[in-house]
């Protein structure tokens, strides 16, 4: 019945639109003057739209369309959002336990790395670590009171190139 009702009420929705001249209403348009606007009855004009039968349902759907696209679209977009988070929470809680498994690997690889990394650091010396030969000896001459005049190599156990002198027997 409902169904019935409505298939009238479109069937005689679309005979009204088809019976209004566009031609007519543009032809209108092209007449008007400023001077018409001028002379309009605002106060006739607003009291027969108060009075007509389609200015409720009028605004009333433009009231509706206004605060559907002012509160209800926005409200949509937030619920999608949030959905979208909850999906998303939801498969990284599920795969959590793989990812700590997976982390605890990680950690026992670098804590490996990193001590195979101090041994490799310590073989190598570095700029406060580096020990001059001819410092350390002139420190240890100077301490025990020796001059040393000159560095040569030692090739042969030769007792005549070695030091026979201290400067305190001078």
């Amino acid at each position: 019945m409902v169904q019935k009702n409505n298939k009238n009420f479109l069937y005689s929705l679309s005979q009204k639109i088809k019976s209004i001249d566009f031609n007519e209403i543009f032809e209108g348009s092209k007449d008007l003057k400023i001077e018409d606007l001028k002379n309009i009855n605002y106060k006739r004009l607003f009291f027969d739209l108060k009075r007509s039968k389609y200015t409720k349902p009028t605004l009333g759907i433009f009231s509706a369309s206004l605060f559907f696209i002012f509160v209800l679209i926005p409200n949509f977009e937030s619920i999608i959002s949030t959905r979208r988070k909850l999906n998303q929470y939801r498969t990284e809680s599920q795969n959590l336990s793989l990812m700590l498994s997976n982390l605890k690997n990680e950690k026992q690889r670098f804590v490996e790395i990193e001590s195979m990394m101090k041994e490799v650091n310590s073989s190598f010396l570095r700029n406060e670590q580096i020990v001059f030969i001819t410092k350390l000896l002139n420190e240890a001459a100077k301490k025990s009171n020796i001059k040393i005049n000159y560095f040569s190599p030692i090739l042969n156990a030769d007792s005549s190139k070695l030091c026979k002198q201290s400067t305190i027997q001078k």
